[in-house]
């Protein structure tokens, strides 16, 4: 038998003062617990897990796509779910555009593996640079017979998402070839080397982007004047033509533009291209819009910088009519993407489909989906 000791007389007194005191407290209470028993009664409310926005689940989801597509040079074109592999098809632009975009996902989510991913893609593309000495000024000659002005849009628009070595030289070399593509009449030449001109609805407006992106990115008021040379043609091309497709990338040009200047006549061109596009889409008291497959995600791309130009002037009915679009949009494009991880191949999930028919998933699909939608993100117009 253990006998007690001075120090354990003490200690029971501590405790049994300590007893006194909560029995004390909980005079009053239903049941009079015991000390003991109202210390293990207490209970705490779990902290809720935070939900993850459907968005920016579609976001990382979708640059998940092109980690899982990455191949001995940069990222795979096209994948063919019902095939479970690569189609033949190789187009270099719209790689390059998705490179853009990768570099944008760095930035948005600080995801190391998109920089590796930036940084290959842009040494991949970097080894077809050729120096025109004469004219002082890069074109990427991926395609010798065919080289494109977007090439070198692309090539800017990714590398200023970047922290590299020889940064600013490739940057200001690859601005003096678009520099070098303007006519005197403010029209940019779509193709190096050439009198013939292809992607007019694209290349150009691609080409004026860069140039906003270059001067926002130096100040150095030539490449401002580049994309003001070029308005009053591209004005009276788009009046001529209405083609839809052109909207798109001239609205992130001119939306540069506008915010570098305060032009207010400029804003209004672009508030009238973008009502265009959401007319083009048949709304019912701009709203219920009819999409029909991913070249809705331009739209959405386009329509997000409309929002801050109506934004910027106070434009209620704008206002409300483009937030419509982008609801509807953004919420459409959630259902092209692939998101079953127990039906499909890794190389597909995170992708968006050229249609809800469709087999075939683009890597500009991807890019203009996730730049659409990182935009809206980012602007608070989703959540």
């Amino acid at each position: 038998m253990i006998r007690p000791t001075i120090r354990t007389h003490k200690y029971l007194a501590v405790l049994n003062v300590a007893i006194i005191v909560v029995a004390l407290v909980c005079q009053g209470c239903v049941d009079k617990p015991s000390a003991v028993d109202n210390v293990s009664t207490v209970t705490y409310p779990q902290p809720e897990k935070p939900v993850e926005s459907k968005y920016l689940k579609a976001i990382n989801l979708g640059g998940q796509w092109f980690l899982n597509n990455e191949n001995s040079n940069f990222i795979g074109y096209e994948y063919d779910i019902k095939l479970k592999g690569y189609t033949d098809s190789q187009y270099p632009l719209r790689q390059m555009g998705a490179l853009w975009a990768i570099n944008t996902l760095y930035k948005f989510t600080n995801d190391e593996r998109y920089k590796l991913l930036g940084e290959k893609g842009y040494n991949y593309f970097r080894q077809y640079f050729r120096y025109d000495i004469g004219n002082g000024f890069y074109y990427v000659n991926i395609t010798p017979k065919d080289i494109r002005l977007g090439y070198s849009a692309f090539m800017i628009l990714s590398l200023l998402e970047m922290d590299r070595e020889g940064k600013d030289l490739d940057l200001e070399r690859l601005a003096n070839g678009i520099i070098y593509q303007q006519r005197p009449d403010g029209s940019l030449k779509t193709l190096f080397y050439s009198d013939l001109d292809s992607g007019v609805d694209y290349y150009p407006g691609e080409a004026l982007l860069a140039m906003m992106a270059m001067y926002e990115y130096t100040k150095n008021e030539r490449y401002l004047a580049v994309v003001e040379k070029a308005l009053p043609y591209y004005v009276r091309y788009f009046r001529a033509t209405r083609v839809p497709a052109f909207v798109p990338w001239q609205t992130r040009a001119y939306t540069k533009y506008v915010n570098a200047t305060g032009n207010a006549g400029v804003a209004a061109y672009v508030l009238g291209m973008n009502d265009y596009i959401t007319e083009y889409f048949q709304p019912v008291d701009c709203a219920n819009f009819k999409f029909s497959g991913i070249s809705a995600a331009i739209y959405l791309e386009s329509v997000v910088q409309a929002y801050s130009l109506a934004q910027k002037y106070g434009d209620a009915r704008r206002l409300t009519c483009y937030r419509n679009f982008i609801d509807e949009c953004a919420a459409y494009l959630l259902t092209l993407q692939l998101t079953d991880t127990q039906l499909l191949p890794g190389q597909a999930i995170g992708g968006f489909l050229s249609s809800p028919s469709s087999a075939i998933i683009r890597c500009d699909n991807n890019q203009h989906a996730l730049m659409g939608l990182m935009d809206a993100y980012r602007s608070g117009l989703i959540h």
